[in-house]
């Protein structure tokens, strides 16, 4: 069945065929090229990108430069096998508690399109949410077995995804909290977790010396780079003490002293006491990642839980189905943890080390959310939930089905805690690594045997849940196929650089906007110099002139242009000074501004006139459809510059209609939104494209503008 799923899935890519560069792949892939010349970690803009290590970058570039491999087509292979690769793990995590719960949660993550989208690009978010699921199988197994070997294989697997994308993180200690609770010995753990993270170590050490080349700070600590030969000799110290666990554990005075703790510990309240300390571990874990994310900077002092960001976050990536999906996925976790009272030991520690992991990063998920980052930066998080969901479908499907007469969920439910253990039991054929039983070998009195008819009816569902996913699949793969050359973003950027090639003479400097830059600059470096001068963030203010400041910053009165942002108080800016002072500092010759759903702001362009220094020379649009049947529509504009004219002083406020809606909503709700903030809106602020648009939106600030 996973199988089937997964050759669905590869199928289903190749129709389809893969999506439009975007703003990622194109960053990535100037930075790939710049640091194989030499270059360092560098955009196709020049400026130095630090966020993220340059390895995936070197990879996508890598066999353009030494081979002359279309380097988004590659990296879009690499994706397609990552995808097969993150089904397939999700279904062997599932499987360690039942083959049917593998095979459901792999069925259940087909269905949902998002997966298959991001597969069909060259993007990293897809490879690190496999390299996640893979350390943690290696890892985990590596503890079970006590293996060497499969520990130096965890270190190497999780130096990748760290330096594919730091996100991995937060899993790092999983196996080990893992080891806890399945009894492995303490010396045996920490001799483990040394090699694993020796081999980490060694493996990132590049990027910490890189990073700190660059910035003189240690990589997301923000600590100066003196730190740097301090952590590293600590990490040395603890490594040397974890190899050699076992044999400080075997000398005579920590025998000894075992031997104590055995005579004060009664053995029953050992395995109690190792779980307490598991989960104590993994509490802690989370609260110091939640204080770390805590005060990161994109928040903007609005902390991780907001509910309205919540609410705006649903909205924004699960308009329709979110509040039914996140009820079936929450039931079905529910129902799991009331399966998991008769699971065997194998199956509950597996499902425990899957809880392990959720909790151990469900601070990166809180702040994805927070900041309003897609999805796509907890893959693996979702399908080790669907896991747990699956686990929960499945055991209300089997009580619900050996209870004939029952009325609905809830007499289900109760009789799932009357499950035997043979009914669910341990699936792995070797003595697990605590020293367990396998299934007993014949149930206890008053228990119903297996049923057949009930075995095959789980899995003629389970070939129905297939098929739908399936048909689900096919229709959105059928909605977004792609041809040459995409969708309206790629109409956009190929009319761009073919325009551009044509009329504007090389060696030109040429300005972006954010929209679009980097994938049509991509084609054009070496044949220009290219800068992009991009918006802002601006959070809400309502004591600030026009209802918005700068974060931590002095008041701004000369807002330019405003766009809403993925988050519910923050917003996407130009500020007039700023714009002008980087245009004149540049020295453009021309500005390219292109416009579509998200991150264009628009309303720049209601600015860009011949008496502040910009004349049109071209502009176009282009219109696809999306997955839902809804237009794409992007724009194209470019500017001859004149930098002695370039002035916006007693420019207006141009706001896209949703950011002057969500703006004066805020602002009319807020009591501390004083008078003469909304009186300066009011007169200041006009929507773009239609500046009539504004007059409803302001009228929300009447009264506190005094009027």
């Amino acid at each position: 069945m996973v199988g089937a799923a997964v050759a669905v899935f590869i199928g289903l890519i190749l129709f389809a065929g893969p999506y439009f560069r975007s703003f990622d792949e194109a960053k990535y892939l100037g930075i790939g090229y710049s640091m194989l010349a030499g270059d360092g970690p560098r955009t196709v803009f020049g400026a130095v990108f630090t966020p993220h290590s340059p390895l995936w970058p070197i990879v996508l570039a890598a066999p353009d430069v030494w081979f002359g491999i279309d380097p988004f087509a590659w990296g879009q292979f690499l994706d397609a096998i990552a995808g097969a690769g993150v089904l397939l793990l999700v279904g062997w995590f599932g499987a360690r508690i039942r083959p049917l719960v593998g095979a459901l949660a792999v069925v259940a993550y087909l269905a949902t399109p998002y997966l298959q989208d991001l597969t069909r690009t060259a993007r990293l978010d897809v490879p690190i949410a496999f390299l996640v699921l893979a350390y943690l199988a290696v890892g985990m197994d590596a503890v079970r077995r006590d293996s060497i070997p499969r520990a130096i294989a965890a270190g190497v697997l999780v130096a990748i995804a760290f330096l594919v994308k730091e996100i991995a993180l937060p899993v790092a200690p999983v196996p080990f909290l893992f080891a806890i609770l399945i009894g492995r010995p303490f010396a045996a753990i920490a001799r483990l977790a040394a090699a694993t993270a020796l081999v980490a170590a060694v493996g990132t050490a590049w990027w910490f010396v890189l990073f700190a080349s660059y910035t003189h700070q240690v990589y997301r600590l923000g600590a100066s780079d003196r730190l740097l030969v301090p952590l590293y000799a600590g990490v040395a110290i603890l490594v040397a003490v974890g190899l050699a666990a076992p044999w400080l554990a075997s000398r005579p005075t920590a025998r000894r002293a075992a031997a104590r703790i055995g005579r004060v510990v009664p053995s029953s309240v050992a395995p109690r006491s190792r779980q307490i300390l598991a989960w104590c571990l993994a509490a802690s874990w989370f609260a110091a990642f939640v204080v770390f994310f805590d005060r990161n900077s994109e928040l903007k002092g609005v902390g991780l839980v907001s509910l309205g960001q919540y609410r705006l976050y649903l909205d924004t990536w699960l308009p329709s189905v979110g509040l039914p999906l996140i009820g079936a996925i929450g039931l079905g976790v529910f129902v799991a943890f009331v399966v998991r009272q008769r699971l065997g030991r194998d199956a509950a520690a597996w499902f425990d080390g899957i809880v392990l992991s959720l909790v151990c990063s469900a601070p990166l998920v809180m702040l994805v959310i927070a900041v309003g980052e897609p999805p796509r930066n907890y893959l693996a998080q979702i399908g080790l939930l669907l896991v747990l969901a699956a686990t929960g479908w499945i055991g209300a499907a089997i009580a619900l089905a050996r209870q004939r007469r029952s009325a609905g969920l809830a007499v289900g439910l109760a009789a799932a805690w009357r499950w035997s253990p043979s009914d669910w039991g341990p699936i792995d054929p070797e003595r697990p690594a605590t020293g367990t039983a396998g299934p007993a070998a014949r149930e206890p009195s008053g228990a119903r045997p297996a049923s057949g008819r009930l075995g095959l009816g789980l899995v003629g569902l389970l070939i129905v849940a297939l098929v739908v996913s399936s048909t689900a699949l096919a229709v959105n793969a059928v909605r977004t196929r792609q041809g040459p050359p995409g969708d309206a973003k790629g109409q956009a950027v190929a009319a761009t650089a073919a325009w551009i090639e044509a009329n504007i003479p090389a060696g030109a400097k040429i300005g972006f906007g954010s929209y679009l830059g980097y994938e049509t600059a991509v084609d054009l470096a070496g044949r220009n110099p290219l800068v992009q001068i991009r918006q802002s963030l601006a959070v809400v203010d309502p004591t600030s002139p026009l209802g918005l400041a700068s974060f931590k910053g002095p008041p701004v009165d000369d807002w330019l242009a405003v766009d809403t942002s993925r988050r519910e108080r923050e917003f996407y800016v130009f500020r007039a000074r700023d714009f002008a002072r980087s245009v004149i500092a540049t020295k453009i010759a021309y500005y390219v501004h292109l416009t579509g759903p998200n991150t264009s702001v628009p309303a720049l362009l209601a600015a860009l006139r011949p008496e502040h220094g910009f004349t049109l020379l071209t502009s176009g649009s282009f219109e696809s459809v999306n997955a839902s049947g809804r237009p794409v529509v992007a724009g194209l504009s470019v500017f001859a510059v004149d930098p002695a004219k370039v002035d916006f002083t007693g420019a207006p406020v141009a706001m896209s209609p949703s950011a002057l809606d969500r703006l004066t909503g805020l602002l009319a709700d807020d009591p501390a939104t004083t008078p003469a903030t909304a009186a300066a809106l009011r007169s200041r602020a006009v929507t773009y494209p239609d500046p009539a648009a504004a007059a409803t939106f302001l009228d929300r600030l009447r009264a506190r503008a005094g009027a």
